[in-house]
């Protein structure tokens, strides 16, 4: 984060910091934090004082903060887009930070409104199925279960814990305060009991044509789901699909203290937060444009094109 840092208020750096260290939350709460990073940097400058090239040095250190989480990447690509048209407009200070504003509210809107569109797609899917069992914690899932939830007061949740950061957990919990039932269980356990399970349904914080980037764990789950022939559905704004020119770039280790707390003489970590799911795997996905076979989204994935500003080198 050193280059253009002279530029950008330590408050904003500080912010992006918060941003790249959250490895708990997915990728809707992401964005929505970095939308609120954008937002904090026009709300606290005087309109004279926006200076747009700072504003996309942001962005661009947004993205850097969280390089695997497509939602952002493409939010991100977008305003990086605006910006550029916003250069060459005429418009007065105090109408560039407002149209910049008003794009912000537009893109979190769309999120928004996407997320509705995919939990009542999923409702039609699945709503006399159970139980359903689910991995890791996503927006999306939480709001799917609580609408399918109403259409079946009777549904049953399998919520694995979802190590190392067991935000599995924190989803269980707030399904049980919608008075929904819910077992919650170490990984090793939804694996082992994966034959009373009727469908397993999975959020996807990036998909790739090399497959759907998730929670480290999806893959031999929904692999073994697929062997065992029971259903496996992706829940996927189409904001989460990256095109093939894009490289998300290999994800680093991630801290040794996730798993043991304190260092020990000839024990090596080795911790990783998510891994990639071929698409063949999944029986559908489930989006805010209604269900895709696995080919019908690669066809989706491939006739996208992204901007060279954020591309991974």
């Amino acid at each position: 984060m050193k280059k253009n840092q002279s530029t950008i208020d330590y408050n904003i750096r500080d912010k992006i910091n918060e941003l790249s260290k959250d490895s708990i939350h997915g990728s809707s709460f992401l964005t929505r934090k970095a939308i609120n990073i954008v937002r904090l940097y026009l709300n606290e400058t005087k309109p004279s004082k926006i200076e747009i090239k700072t504003l996309m040095n942001i962005v661009k250190l947004i993205v850097q903060a969280q390089p695997t989480m497509a939602l952002l990447i493409n939010f991100s690509n977008r305003l990086l887009l605006f910006l550029d048209k916003i250069q060459e407009t005429n418009f007065s200070d105090e109408e560039k930070q407002q149209t910049i504003l008003n794009f912000l509210e537009s893109f979190n809107q769309s999120i928004e409104t996407g997320e509705k569109c995919i939990s009542q797609n999923a409702v039609d899917c699945l709503k006399s199925i159970s139980p359903l069992a689910t991995f890791s914690s996503s927006r999306t899932i939480q709001q799917t279960l609580q609408l399918l939830h109403k259409k079946n007061n009777s549904l049953l949740v399998y919520c694995a814990e979802s190590r190392p950061k067991n935000e599995g957990i924190l989803l269980a919990k707030s399904l049980a305060r919608k008075n929904i039932d819910v077992s919650v269980m170490t990984d090793a356990t939804l694996f082992s009991i994966i034959k009373k399970v009727n469908a397993i349904i999975i959020g996807a914080d990036a998909i790739t044509e090399k497959g759907v980037i998730n929670k480290i764990g999806s893959y031999p789950l929904v692999k073994l789901a697929t062997q065992q022939k029971i259903p496996v559905y992706c829940l996927c704004h189409s904001y989460k699909l990256i095109p093939p020119n894009f490289n998300l770039g290999n994800e680093p280790k991630k801290p040794a203290t996730d798993i043991l707390k304190k260092e020990q003489e000839n024990i090596t970590v080795i911790n990783y937060y998510f891994d990639s799911t071929p698409l063949q795997y999944f029986t559908g996905f489930i989006t805010d444009k209604g269900f895709f076979q696995p080919k019908e989204l690669m066809k989706k994935i491939q006739n996208q094109d992204i901007y060279s500003s954020i591309k991974n080198k």
